[in-house]
């Protein structure tokens, strides 16, 4: 019989009976949409769940959508073949399309320039929509992107700003030399 680093026996069924516990929390977890925030909204019998990662979305990285569609009583996650998925911002449509559930939720991982968008939601199964909703999007300047700016700025400033106060001098100085040419002629 096999034995611990204290003496005692190893029990066969007690190493393993962690196994299914953890296999049932792994199972739950496609069941909800929420990845690291999101929003359920509930409209009639049906609850849609809607989750993005990360928390907080920076523009230009990577983004994953996930869509839920749930029994509002049961809590039972209700089958749908596609899910029409527009995503918009103040003046134009970034992306419009069908996209197919795979399993039970649809997952859509993108990248976003920053601004607020609008993501509506139309769940469809046998070309009929079971339901539809919008959901507002924030999407916040990226802080590499803050800081390459702030680079760039401050190595590009000397090359516009020196030629600029030069030839404001320069012309000046020339404007200057001009009142005294003149003072002479009048002397």
């Amino acid at each position: 019989m096999k034995r611990s680093a204290t003496g005692k026996p190893f029990h066969p069924l007690k190493r393993t009976t962690a196994m299914p516990v953890i296999l049932f929390i792994l199972l739950l977890v496609p069941l909800h949409a929420h990845l690291d925030a999101g929003s359920d909204v509930v409209l009639g019998e049906y609850l849609v769940d809607f989750g993005y990662s990360p928390e907080e979305i920076l523009a230009g990285e990577q983004t994953s959508l996930a869509f839920n569609l749930v029994n509002a009583s049961t809590q039972e996650v209700i089958p749908f073949e596609s899910l029409y998925l527009r995503v918009s911002d103040d003046e134009k449509t970034v992306f419009a399309g069908t996209l197919h559930a795979q399993g039970d939720r649809v997952t859509f991982i993108t990248t976003f320039p920053a601004g607020n968008y609008e993501i509506l939601m139309r769940f469809k199964e046998n070309e009929t929509t079971l339901v539809e909703t919008t959901h507002v999007l924030e999407v916040k300047e990226s802080k590499e992107f803050t800081k390459l700016c702030a680079l760039l700025t401050a190595l590009l400033l000397p090359f516009v700003l020196f030629p600029v106060l030069f030839l404001f001098f320069s012309k000046n100085r020339a404007h200057n030399t001009r009142r005294v040419d003149r003072r002479k002629k009048n002397c």
